[in-house]
């Protein structure tokens, strides 16, 4: 039985938006964003890989100098780093608040796991009025890996004293759901705009178009 939700948290449970469109903006294109995470990513596996330890902040914002550089933007340091702080005003997806808190009513156990640190993470879900639903806050720089290195989703575990095969991951991001899916998870794919599912990925367990189809989804995996 299916008795712990482990929630991705950028652009799954936080809209993130305002960083969209500050990346966008500095850079003068749509794409830039794109490009910019992309970039996130890449560098969090290289890190995994060599098992280096810089933080995803600090990644985010070599990730843009390295941009600036490469497209002789000419962007200041302040100029970079007011694109950062526009994490500060990203809030939760409109579906994210009433489903959490029917979701922990029902009696099941809720961790957000981000490659975020944690110090950031517990501010930005803070920011979202979000963080009270969760049992556990869990940031991947505990285990000086990222996702979807497999280290991160049973580090959570058990931290959290919970079992694979009684877990689902809930993410919009088919990479994040592709390492669950390796340690044994279920998996619940959430359709977020703009954001596709990568068609060599494992498919998911579970494909949600808001998060309130969650509990009904959860149920109904429960029935004989």
């Amino acid at each position: 039985m299916l008795k712990t939700l482990v929630f991705d948290v950028n652009e799954t449970l936080i809209d993130l938006s305002p960083v969209r469109l500050s990346v966008n903006l500095a850079f003068g294109r749509e794409g830039a964003y794109s490009q910019w995470f992309t970039s996130l990513l890449h560098q969090s596996l290289v890190q995994s890989a060599l098992g280096q330890s810089h933080d995803f902040s600090s990644l985010g914002l070599a990730a843009l100098r390295a941009m600036n550089t490469q497209e002789d933007r000419g962007l200041g340091e302040i100029e970079l780093l007011e694109v950062m702080d526009s994490f500060r005003i990203c809030r939760a997806h409109a579906d994210v608040a009433d489903s959490l808190e029917t979701l922990k009513t029902e009696g099941y156990t809720l961790i957000a796991l981000s490659n975020s640190e944690e110090t950031g993470l517990h501010k930005l879900l803070q920011q979202a009025d979000v963080a009270s639903f969760f049992d556990h806050i869990i940031g991947a720089e505990r285990f000086r890996r990222y996702k979807p290195h497999a280290e991160v989703y049973t580090g959570a575990l058990r931290a959290a004293k919970k079992l694979p095969e009684e877990s689902v991951l809930i993410s919009t991001h088919s990479w994040d759901l592709e390492g669950a899916h390796a340690v044994g998870w279920k998996t619940a794919y959430l359709l977020r705009e703009g954001i596709a599912f990568f068609p060599l990925h494992h498919s998911p367990d579970f494909l949600l178009e808001n998060l309130t189809e969650l509990g009904a989804a959860l149920e109904a995996e429960k029935a004989p």
